[in-house]
């Protein structure tokens, strides 16, 4: 849940915004493989309205037929694409089924599949100033109509209240959120939120060679124990009103970078001189700014990376078609079955949980 592709204009490193109207192919392509290799059965994309509204659904789900893909519904009325992995050196062969949706102001319509008639609509702000609850609860039902879920991202935030969350009618609600929890770390230029440098520096570690570093995919851990609980808590008090699913959600966007904070001039250029005998990975990184560059030569914030840290695990009937698999997905979250899981500290299969 609540995935970013090139067509949001904050995903890519803001490709679609530098080159307007154009979307970048190796982001796709990045996406693409992404998914293969992550596991997952579904996709929810989530891309923010400003842009995806222009583009029509079979360029939103990236159908290549030439690579075997199944699209979902009519010509000219698709709503989902199935794409069928080949067997990798760790995964069978699988399919995973992409759907079409939006991320708003605490918004997201997941698995819809139109355009809104009242593009007003698709993309509304639900947060408490910025929208009356009639609107909010009249943006519920268009997604329904177009046989989404409705769901709130970034519940961390204080703009939106429970209240707000439980008389607008939505379906889910994000009780974590990876893109808000890598601001707790290093910042971003967009939110306002401050560069945590203690943490940063345990970065370290992950940045060098290949075969002096832990795997980096445990990267996440040095954030995961200051993660924004204002989600959790937030959730827990909707669900005293009223029964709303928790989701877990990627906010994958390919677009976490450092400000040259050791360049010159930078607010640590001379503490970090002080320090590249000790952490030299760490200090070039701060000098140059830009993504983070893990020791496997993929970003901090690779999709294939994000999408494996977190999933949601959803019941559904069994033997059900790939070409059914979004929509009983989205019954099965709707009705609450439904658990998050932290795939980075190892595989959930086992576990039994029970609760009176």
């Amino acid at each position: 849940v609540h995935i970013h592709s090139t067509y949001s204009h904050d995903a890519c490193d803001g490709y679609i915004d530098n080159f307007p109207g154009q979307i970048s192919t190796t982001c796709l392509d990045d996406l693409r493989t992404a998914l293969c290799e992550s596991g997952l059965d579904v996709a929810f994309l989530t891309d923010h309205p400003s842009h995806s509204k222009e583009f029509g659904f079979d360029d939103l789900l990236q159908i290549k037929t030439d690579k075997g893909d199944t699209p979902v519904g009519e010509p000219g009325k698709r709503h989902a694409n199935v794409v069928h992995c080949p067997k990798s050196d760790t995964l069978p062969a699988h399919d995973v089924v992409g759907t079409v949706g939006y991320e708003g102001t605490h918004n997201m319509g997941l698995g819809i599949h139109h355009h809104f008639a009242d593009g007003k609509l698709q993309g509304l702000s639900f947060s408490d100033a910025d929208s009356k609850i009639e609107d909010v609860k009249a943006s519920v039902a268009a997604i329904h109509a177009a046989g989404g879920l409705s769901c709130n991202a970034h519940s961390e935030e204080d703009d939106i209240s429970v209240q707000r969350m439980v008389d607008s009618g939505m379906d889910c609600m994000e009780v974590y959120n990876t893109h808000a929890n890598f601001k707790t770390i290093v910042g971003m230029s967009t939110g306002g939120a401050k560069m945590n440098l203690g943490r940063v520096f345990l970065l370290a570690r992950f940045l060098g060679p290949k075969d002096q570093s832990p795997d980096p995919d445990l990267g996440v851990l040095v954030m995961l124990d200051i993660q924004p609980e204002a989600a959790f808590t937030k959730w827990q008090a909707v669900n005293a009103q009223r029964k709303v699913t928790g989701v877990i959600g990627n906010d994958v966007h390919q677009n976490v970078v450092l400000e040259p904070y050791c360049g010159p001039g930078g607010q640590f250029e001379s503490l970090c001189d002080a320090l590249v005998d000790k952490y030299p990975h760490l200090v070039a990184l701060l000098k140059k700014g830009g993504p983070v560059m893990m020791s496997d030569g993929r970003r901090i914030d690779d999709y294939r990376r994000l999408l494996r840290w977190i999933s949601n695990r959803t019941l559904v009937p069994p033997g059900k078609p790939s070409t059914e698999l979004a929509e009983t997905t989205k019954q099965g979250i709707a009705a609450g079955r439904n658990w998050v899981v932290y795939d980075v500290l190892g595989d959930a299969k086992g576990i039994d949980f029970a609760a009176l």
